[in-house]
């Protein structure tokens, strides 16, 4: 045996010692390695059992149905939605064959979806009736596994949408066109009548009765408390602003059941020559189902495959992970060109910064934006398109996802340019209409003056029409009035504009003159368009035309007053001769010497003491109380004897002496108040007061002034009532009066309501104790259900708005006892009394008092006898 030298051997301990460090130094190394991968795993383990919850709550809770099927057609797996479809318990599906909920008269269909060879991830589609406890029809999409042991099915109820397509085919209504992707109805509201026309679509999303009359008082009975107060101050703004377009989301309570719907309302706003607003044509989305999507949608893109809009889903630095069948469809892109790709690639360049930056700051704030922007398909066409965008944030609140539900708005927006359209051109010759008119000749009035320029407004009426319409029949008339139409438009210049106004009544503008007499060869051009002989259908037809000129700015400088003009010109025409022309001649008008006789008689009149007031008497029904009296003018005209205020005040519309007449009525008014009360007769009196005294900056020191002559009229007994048929201007201003006047112990009532300019916005934005019901709805309302749905209507906002309501023209027990069953009690008309000197009323108290004429609701006698 060798030995080890001496140094060997020493050096041994030495080694193994370094030996052993190292080796505990490397497994505490891999103990650190395996404690990391184990916390890895542990987060990963979380994070899968997170999304596998996520996906069965989806998959659960899902609108769909979704059913698993074995290979024997028996239900494996089933969700509350396919349940609930199937008309039983979820619980009672498993093991279930299909075919059992299957109508017969869809089955041999259903046995030859399921028995046809799928090709796996790809559906076959159907639809089926299903039966048993539950009677609907749904659309039926097969798929199969890559084993082929097993199928998925997804049940998507289409009962209402396949009754509404038989509807739809039964009859067409007047925008039976409109887009049912996304449940868009269509409307038109004539903001002057209140009255609105909808399509049947949307009669459904508010659960109104089809065909039935509406205005807008059944649209505000249906939105939600919460939403309401902030839905009416943004029309007021647009109204107030001039702001043609309407876009906002609110809640609805449906009339029929009561339900709370999410609604998208879009529209434009078309204003008069005034700038008031006189129509807001549009389309109403029922965005509900959106609305939850956006709170509920989580990271499940299998969940959303088969959705019927648009889903992109990114991470949160934009690149696309995911999208649906509908995405695809939509853009063109398919799944695979689009993941990897920044989502900001699909959106058009003509998007402003502002825009993208209010998107963020919305989403960044809120979590999402919800709105209209422009994109672009894998063609390279730009599509409008309605879109939500949604932030997902994981367990930390850490953005995790964004989530994007969009539809292609194409087709309605066509739909609404052709409302559109509609609403500003006349449908049988497509000539601008009035609203169009209305809305270009001020800006033509305009450019003419700056240009220095003059401009004709010729007004033309077809002769001899009527004749022809009631001969051949209104198919020939109105194919003669295209033929006409296309006639004159060819006889104007380039730059001229020919309107159809009415049945056979135009208007044309004929601009860019020097002189009035530039214009007469067009007028000779026209003349002979409509006079030229027309043969339809081998009948030999033939008309003529008056037409009447107003020149601007030798006629004047209003539009309306042209128009007027131009008219009055147009009848001296058809009476001078026919198929010819007539210059309005402004120096040669009798009206307007009339007009000044008229006015320096009233104003003589008002000199000479010749105006007086009546009062007509108001009671309570329910108590059978005289609770006031309202002051009407009249004139005593020393030759014509006593005048109605219809014979004078229009006379004065215009005029600045209105003021003084209006003055002097509250002057008076009080005057008879302060002898009334040394009487001890207290009688609270009414005065109606125009747009044009409220807004005199003067008015609230007049009426102090005269209310400080009389020290013994206590707070309440004068009460102004605002004539609704005038226009008012700085409602911020009237509204701030009306503050001062009550303060002072002066009350405001709305007069004439539902007459005038903006019901609502009056309602809503002036303070009045209370509103008075106009005669003309009250008088026929038994007999006219459109009038009684009025009155209804306007007793029904008096009591949200919290005002009392005074009904006008009460003639008969029956309209007294109808008013009250609706709950209005206050009243005034001839039924009661007719309006009375001053001197009469405190007997005619006396004899009402005594006689208990009206109590409640029974009429004992009529003291009018």
């Amino acid at each position: 045996m060798h030995k080890h030298p001496k140094s060997m051997v020493d050096d041994a301990p030495v080694k193994n010692e370094e030996s052993t460090l190292r080796l505990v130094h490397e497994l505490q190394v891999h103990k650190i390695e395996l404690e990391s991968q184990n916390e890895e795993l542990i987060i990963a383990r979380k994070n899968a059992e997170y999304a596998a919850a996520s996906y069965t709550d989806l998959y659960n809770f899902a609108p769909v149905g979704y059913l698993t099927l074995d290979s024997y057609g028996c239900i494996t797996r089933a969700n509350f939605a396919s349940a609930r479809l199937l008309g039983v318990k979820r619980d009672d599906l498993q093991g279930k064959c299909l075919s059992t909920f299957v109508d017969n008269s869809s089955l041999s269909k259903f046995n030859l979806l399921l028995s046809s060879r799928s090709i796996p991830n790809k559906q076959l589609t159907s639809e089926i009736t299903l039966t048993g406890n539950n009677v609907c029809t749904v659309l039926l999409e097969v798929s199969s596994d890559h084993s082929m042991l097993e199928k998925r099915l997804i049940l998507t109820d289409i009962t209402e949408r396949k009754q509404i397509e038989e509807k739809l085919q039964e009859r067409e209504f007047w925008l039976s066109e409109t887009q049912r992707v996304g449940f868009i109805g269509s409307y038109a509201l004539d903001l002057v009548t209140s009255e609105w026309i909808s399509s049947e679509i949307l009669d459904e999303i508010f659960g109104f009765e089809s065909n039935s009359t509406k205005s807008t008082t059944n649209w505000i009975e249906t939105i939600h408390p919460e939403d309401s107060s902030e839905l009416l101050e943004y029309f007021s703004a647009k109204f107030t602003n001039k702001d043609k377009s309407i876009d906002k989301e609110y809640r609805i309570i449906r009339k029929n059941d009561g339900k709370t719907r999410w609604v998208w309302q879009h529209g434009e706003l078309t204003f008069n020559i005034g700038g008031k607003p006189v129509k807001l044509i549009g389309t109403i989305q029922d965005i509900t189902e959106r609305k939850h999507a956006q709170v509920k949608l989580q990271l499940a893109a299998s969940v959303f495959t088969h959705a019927h809009e648009g889903i992109l889903i990114t991470d949160a630095q934009g690149t696309i992970i995911e999208v649906n069948d509908t995405f695809t469809h939509i853009t063109g892109f398919s799944r695979k060109e689009s993941i990897g790709q920044n989502a900001k690639s699909l959106l058009s360049d003509n998007q402003s910064r502002e825009l993208y930056e209010s998107i963020w700051q919305s989403i960044t704030t809120n979590g999402y934006w919800y709105g209209e922007i422009w994109s672009l398909k894998k063609s390279g066409d730009r599509y409008p398109e309605m879109i939500s965008i949604s932030a997902v944030h994981d367990i930390s609140g850490k953005v995790q996802h964004y989530v994007s539900l969009f539809t292609d708005i194409t087709d309605m927006k066509a739909h609404q340019e052709q409302l559109e359209h509609a609403a500003q051109f006349d449908a049988l010759t497509n000539l601008p209409n009035r609203s169009l008119l209305a809305e270009r000749l001020p800006h033509a009035l305009a450019q003419h003056q700056r240009n220095e320029k003059m401009l004709a407004i010729v007004y033309l009426d077809l002769d001899g029409f009527k004749r022809i319409n009631d001969t051949y029949g209104h198919s020939l008339g109105d194919q003669l009035l295209i033929n006409l139409s296309n006639r004159m438009s060819e006889a104007l210049r380039d730059g001229d504009l020919l309107a159809r106004i009415g049945g056979d009544e135009f208007v044309a503008i004929i601009g860019d003159l020097n002189t009035p007499d530039e214009c007469i060869p067009v007028l000779d051009r026209l003349l002979h368009a409509a006079s030229k002989t027309t043969v339809i259908n081998d009948t030999a037809l033939k008309v003529s035309a008056s037409i009447g000129v107003s020149v601007y700015p030798v006629s004047g400088t209003e539009p309306d007053l042209l128009l007027r003009q131009a008219d009055q010109a147009m009848y001296i025409a058809k009476e001078t001769s026919k198929n010819c022309y007539h210059f309005f001649d402004i120096n040669s008008v009798k009206e307007q010497r009339n007009l000044h006789e008229e006015l320096k008689d009233i104003r003589r009149a008002l000199e000479q003491n010749e105006f007086l007031l009546h009062y007509q008497p108001k009671i309570d029904m329910s108590s059978g109380q005289v609770v006031g009296a309202e002051a009407l003018i009249r004139w005593q005209h020393p030759e014509r004897g006593l005048l109605g205020p219809s014979e004078f005040l229009k006379i004065i519309e215009e005029h600045s002496i209105r003021l003084q007449v209006g003055e002097w009525v509250i002057d008076t008014a009080l005057e008879q108040i302060s002898k009334w009360n040394d009487l001890n007769l207290n009688i609270p009196v009414s005065v109606n007061v125009g747009a044009y005294q409220l807004q005199d900056h003067n008015f609230f020191s007049k009426l102090m002034t005269s209310l400080s002559k009389y020290s013994n009229i206590r707070p309440g007994q004068l009460e102004l009532e605002i004539l609704e048929t005038s226009a008012l201007e700085d409602m911020t201003q009237v509204s701030e009066l009306i503050k001062e006047c009550q303060n002072v112990g002066v009350d405001f009532a709305l007069d004439d309501f539902g007459t005038g300019y903006s019901s609502l916005t009056y309602l809503k934005r002036l303070p009045v104790g209370s509103i008075k019901i106009d005669q003309s709805f009250v008088r026929d309302m038994l007999t006219d259900t459109d009038d009684l749905a009025i009155v209804r209507g306007v007793i029904g906002l008096a009591d949200v708005f919290k005002r009392q309501v005074i009904a006008e023209g009460v003639e008969t027990l029956a309209h007294g006892n109808t008013l009250q069953s609706l709950g209005c009690n206050i009243a005034q008309g001839y039924g009661i009394a007719r309006p009375m000197h001053a001197s009469d009323l405190p007997f005619w108290i006396k004899h009402w008092k005594e006689n208990k004429a009206w109590t409640g609701r029974d009429f004992v006698q009529n003291l009018q006898s």
